[in-house]
């Protein structure tokens, strides 16, 4: 079983939801602040409220949200990833930047330890951009200097921990880029490892999908089959996960259908049919027991 952990958010203004906040867990002391509009960041850099002041005058990795990405045909969020020595200055620097201007939700991450130094700062966000781009669920933007810099273990093992807790609170701000809707089940982990608890196949005779309910999700199986085309029924949001597989090469064309290229993990029994189909789809009606 998982750590527990106890999070606090604090709203700037109570009154009402979508305002600045920040986010705490209890013995940790890092904090992400969140900021809803471009208009709040420009306030907060004029003005800077108490709870702001100290923060934004240090070092920091951060994460701007857009709603509207350049391929929308494949992510419905653009997200761009950065880090920096001094977070107003580089926040100041971004809002006279035309590439981003789009960006309406910002998102940021200091501490008070000694860790966040250039390199610290620098590893974080080449680990930051190595999760997104295996979440695949959102276009990256970021700086072309993203490699990851070399620090002594005792340091990584600092900052591994600042990362884990800020994958715990994005999600609360409304950042899900680190979350997959489907992802590549880790061949390499022994069967034991996951079990399975149910299998299925597909109930329509329009293709041929087996699927394996684990621990871990929801697994279509590698050589499963899936439609070629969607129709109108097919959510968007699964529209777009078909698109980023066939992308990734992780479901190829093979005539007259498409095939699954690598075992993949869904959520439900309904995104994996949805996806399978091409079409809005009921998983507990599509996926007949073996």
């Amino acid at each position: 079983m998982e750590k527990s952990k106890t999070i606090t958010v604090f709203l700037l203004d109570g009154s009402k939801e979508n305002c600045p906040k920040t986010v705490k867990i209890g013995g940790w002391d890092g904090t992400v602040f969140y900021l809803p509009t471009a208009a709040e960041v420009k306030q907060m850099l004029k003005t800077p409220d108490d709870t702001f002041k100290e923060a934004i005058n240090k070092p920091g990795v951060y994460f701007l949200k857009s709603s509207n990405p350049e391929n929308s045909d494949i992510y419905s969020e653009k997200i761009y990833i950065g880090q920096t020595w001094n977070i107003k200055e580089r926040f100041t620097r971004h809002l006279h930047d035309e590439t981003k201007e789009d960006f309406e939700e910002w998102a940021f991450f200091t501490c008070k330890d000694a860790s966040l130094d250039t390199a610290g700062v620098k590893y974080l966000e080449s680990k930051f951009l190595s999760l997104a781009k295996e979440a695949n669920s959102a276009e990256l933007i970021y700086g072309k200097d993203s490699s990851e810099p070399s620090l002594e273990a005792s340091v990584k093992s600092v900052l591994n921990l600042h990362i884990e807790n800020i994958k715990s609170i994005l999600p609360i701000l409304g950042f899900h880029f680190l979350i997959s809707d489907a992802v590549v089940a880790d061949a390499s982990a022994p069967q034991a490892a996951v079990p399975i608890t149910q299998e299925y196949s597909l109930k329509s005779p329009v293709c041929k999908a087996a699927l394996l309910e684990t621990t871990e999700g929801f697994v279509v199986k590698k050589g499963s089959q899936a439609v070629k085309d969607t129709t109108k029924s097919a959510p968007d949001l699964y529209v777009k996960l078909r698109e980023r597989l066939i992308v990734s090469k992780e479901l190829v064309d093979k005539g007259k259908f498409l095939e699954f290229a690598e075992d993949i993990v869904f959520k439900s029994r309904s995104a994996a049919a949805c996806v399978v189909l091409g079409r809005s789809a009921n998983g507990l009606v599509e996926w007949l027991p073996v």
